[in-house]
C-alpha cells in the first residue's frame, strides 16, 4: 500500500534544519515526505527544474508550506523580474499550483515573520521604504496576506520550533482520519 504523500515547501538555505527534522517525523509517522533534498522529486530533464517541483506538488496528497524570513528565488518565469524584487518565488509558486490543483494545506509562518507582518499592514503608505529585520523582501508579507484573504483553507499557524509544526500535523492528520473513518 501507498503512504500518502506529503509535499514540503519552504526556502532551504535558511531551514535546512527544520525541513529535515520534518521530513524525518513525517516518516515516523507513515507519511512519505517530498523534499527535493531527499530525492522525492522527479526531476524532468526536458523542462527547468522549478517546474519539476510544481508537477510533485500539483501530485501530492497533502502540503506544508512553512514560511521563515526569506522569500526564495525567483522562478523561471520571473528571474527578469527578480532584480525589481517583485516575483513569485519558487516556494510561493508551489503554494500556488498546490492550491489550484486542490491538495489541502497547511500553512505555518515563523512567529517573528508575523510579528512584522503587523506592521507592515498598519504601515500601507510606507511599506516600501520600512527594513525588516526578520524578513529579507517584504514580497513575504504579499503572500501572508492573499493566504489571509482566502475564504477557505487560509489558516496560518504560527511556529517557532519544528515541535510546533509537527504537533499541528499530527493532530490535524489524526483529525483526517477520523474524517475518513466516520464517511465509511
Amino acid at each position: 500500500m501507498s503512504r500518502p504523500k506529503v509535499f514540503v515547501s519552504s526556502t532551504y538555505v535558511d531551514l535546512a534544519g527544520l525541513r529535515e527534522a520534518l521530513s524525518n517525523s513525517l516518516d515516523d509517522m507513515g507519511y512519505e515526505p517530498i523534499l527535493f533534498e531527499n530525492d522525492g522529486i522527479f526531476f524532468d530533464s526536458s523542462m527547468p527544474l522549478d517546474h519539476s517541483c510544481y508537477e510533485a506538488a500539483k501530485d501530492s496528497d497533502l502540503f506544508i508550506l512553512v514560511v521563515g524570513g526569506r522569500y526564495g528565488s525567483p522562478s523561471t518565469r520571473d528571474r527578469r523580474k527578480s532584480k525589481k524584487r517583485r516575483y513569485n518565488s519558487i516556494t510561493k509558486n508551489e503554494y500556488l499550483t498546490a492550491r489550484g490543483a486542490g491538495v489541502p494545506i497547511y500553512t505555518f509562518v515563523e512567529r517573528k515573520v508575523l510579528d512584522e507582518y503587523a506592521t507592515w499592514k498598519n504601515n500601507p503608505h510606507t511599506r516600501d521604504s520600512i527594513r525588516f529585520a526578520h524578513v529579507d523582501n517584504p514580497a513575504i508579507f504579499e503572500l501572508v496576506h492573499g493566504i489571509h484573504g482566502l475564504t477557505v483553507n487560509n489558516v496560518i499557524k504560527p511556529f517557532s520550533s519544528v515541535e510546533d509544526i509537527v504537533r499541528t500535523m499530527k493532530a490535524q492528520l489524526a483529525h483526517l482520519v477520523q474524517s475518513a473513518i466516520k464517511l465509511r
